[in-house]
């Protein structure tokens, strides 16, 4: 049985509603839904370009996470997730965080007298983009 067009589309539709909100509105990066929608949707930089970093939302704190958890086993190839993502993808992912390093460093200066933890959390992060190039 094969689907009409009409309904791949609303599904397709479905899938990017999940990553914005998800990514912007979770309260944390979950991996396996990014990695899950990018094997659907093989958009990435559509993807990234839906993902807020404005410093006072979830999906800056998404991206802290997603950076301070992930991004040493993406540049170094480690973790399994990252075997699903085409080299090109990989190295477009590299290249947004590092672009991407001038919001830590914002959100560090916004953060350090608001919440001790967070400010920690984005100094370790920055430390982490710094020291892996």
């Amino acid at each position: 049985m094969e689907w009409d067009q009409a309904e791949r589309d609303a599904i397709i539709r479905f899938f990017w509603a999940w990553w914005r909100y998800d990514v912007n509105y979770g309260s944390y990066f979950e991996h396996n839904v990014f990695i899950e929608l990018y094997k659907i949707l093989r958009e990435l930089p559509l993807m990234l370009s839906d993902w807020s970093l404005e410093i006072t939302s979830n999906g800056y704190s998404n991206f802290i996470d997603f950076v301070e958890v992930y991004y040493a086993d993406l540049y170094n190839n480690r973790k399994v997730i990252f075997k699903e993502l085409e080299q090109n993808d990989k190295e477009l992912l590299k290249e947004w965080i590092k672009e991407s390093a001038k919001k830590i460093e914002e959100g560090y200066l916004y953060f350090e007298s608001r919440d001790f933890e967070l400010t920690e959390r984005i100094s370790n992060t920055l430390y982490i983009v710094e020291q892996i190039k």
